[in-house]
């Protein structure tokens, strides 16, 4: 407690370099159409205290803070051991990128401290099915859906904790409720609070557009005449854009540059292109939104292996984050923007990359892969439980757990959208788990294997 309450004193006393608003936060504070209701009311909240939205870091980062706090001491009860519950405290706390997300009107703070809170109740699950547990759970999955679009991610989970608990001796039915009812009642709130403010009954008005930049990355631009008017158009427009993106030398190279173009088709381009050949007018967010929905879909549609391939892209880089480079990546990214001169449609660059340690850059790469592996570990010992009939320790579940819900995130955000840094630092506390509940196996798998080792031997 003293050192959570220490870091956060010290992250208020010297926070970190980030402007409080972003370029994503005057629809927040306004309740924009394309966003859902959580966090616009947690900021009209905010607003009514006694020093408005100056208040807002320091109750992010103090709602940050007591969530790290207990989640750790959850996961010590899970695991017991200290060392390991002061590792995730460590990588929660002294993670810069995460922390600073406290200091600005974006989701990220308050979708974290909700991830962290449904860690701890999934903790106490997987120790001791309870259904008040498992309702809060459900609760707290419907809070980060409304909080942030990308916690539908989070949904999948529920099944399987529900499953579990059943399975150690709960009432099917109340177990069923238990994990449905909430999310579903805090989900019906939340369209209520949005038809209040918009007119309509839903949770919010965007993935037509977030899949029109999924669209035009994947437009098939070799058949023109083919494809409906529509659809040729957007390829007619963002064929320059798709040749740049298609010279990057490298892997990640290529997302790197196809990134900033996401938002410059959806929102310019390919938007404007086709709204421009329909009777919906702009301002009709929920007709223009499902105008196109379904021009992307039909795109999607009729190019599916380049719509996996950019999945697989974004997938990829969530893992390996690319905009981490050495000084050397740097160096060759940087030469071949500078040689290609100003970019069609967007002109110079965004300035969004800078020089970091190479030991860090490469901390950052283990730290990822490390969470990956035990990710595809945690899934291994449930399927081989499956197959056995040996239930899982409690430390297993928690890891399979904390990897659904990485994994899930992951895929929904390349499904839909462009794999940002922030859409990783979001998952940063499951992936903390992840890392040191494969780092804590490894530990106590190793020296007994050297044991039998040396058992065998000696017979």
């Amino acid at each position: 407690m003293l050192v959570t309450l220490a870091v956060v004193v010290i992250e208020l006393l010297r926070p970190a370099p980030a402007e409080l608003m972003q370029v994503d936060s005057r629809d927040y504070l306004n309740f924009s159409a394309t966003r859902t209701a959580g966090y616009p009311l947690f900021l009209r909240l905010v607003e009514h205290l006694p020093g408005g939205l100056d208040n807002l870091p320091w109750l992010q980062l103090a709602f940050y803070g007591a969530a790290s706090l207990l989640l750790c001491s959850a996961f010590r009860r899970l695991s017991g051991s200290r060392i390991a519950a002061s590792l995730v405290l460590l990588l929660l706390l002294g993670n810069p990128q995460v922390t600073r997300l406290s200091f600005m009107i974006m989701t990220e703070s308050l979708f974290l401290s909700c991830l962290m809170l449904l860690l701890t109740l999934y903790c106490r699950l997987v120790l001791a099915p309870r259904l008040q547990i498992l309702a809060a759970a459900s609760l707290v999955t419907g809070l980060a859906v409304l909080i942030r679009p990308a916690g539908y991610g989070l949904v999948v989970a529920l099944p399987v904790v529900a499953w579990w608990c059943w399975r150690q001796g709960l009432s099917r039915w109340q177990t069923v409720l238990a994990a449905a009812v909430p999310y579903l009642a805090v989900l019906g709130a939340g369209m209520a609070a949005y038809h209040a403010e918009h007119g309509l009954w839903r949770t919010e008005t965007f993935l037509g557009r977030t899949l029109l930049g999924k669209a035009a990355a994947v437009v098939d631009l070799t058949r023109p005449k083919e494809q409906s008017p529509a659809i040729a158009a957007i390829a007619a427009r963002v064929a320059p854009d798709r040749a740049v993106i298609a010279s990057a030398p490298t892997y990640f190279d290529r997302f790197r540059v196809l990134v900033p173009y996401y938002d410059i088709w959806r929102y310019h381009t390919a938007s404007g292109t086709l709204l421009a050949d329909s009777a919906v007018p702009a301002n009709a967010f929920a007709a223009a939104d499902r105008q196109m929905a379904r021009v992307s879909l039909a795109i999607i549609a009729a190019s599916p292996t380049a719509y996996l391939a950019d999945l697989t892209l974004n997938y990829c880089a969530l893992w390996w984050l690319p905009d981490a480079m050495t000084h050397t990546q740097l160096r060759h990214f940087r030469a071949f923007l500078a040689a290609l001169g100003p970019l069609p449609d967007l002109g110079s660059y965004p300035a969004w990359h800078r020089a970091h340690s190479d030991v860090v850059i490469w901390a950052l790469h283990g730290f990822m892969m490390m969470s990956l592996a035990a990710s595809l570990w945690w899934g291994w010992r449930l399927l081989a439980s499956a197959v056995c009939r040996v239930p899982l320790l409690p430390l297993a579940r928690l890891g399979v757990l904390a990897g659904v819900l990485v994994h899930a995130s992951f895929l929904l955000t390349a499904a839909v959208e462009a794999a940002l840094p922030r859409y990783a630092w979001a998952m940063w506390p499951a992936l903390s788990i992840l890392f040191v509940s494969g780092l804590l196996a490894c530990c106590r798998r190793v020296p007994l294997a050297i044991k039998r080792r040396w058992a065998l031997r000696a017979l």
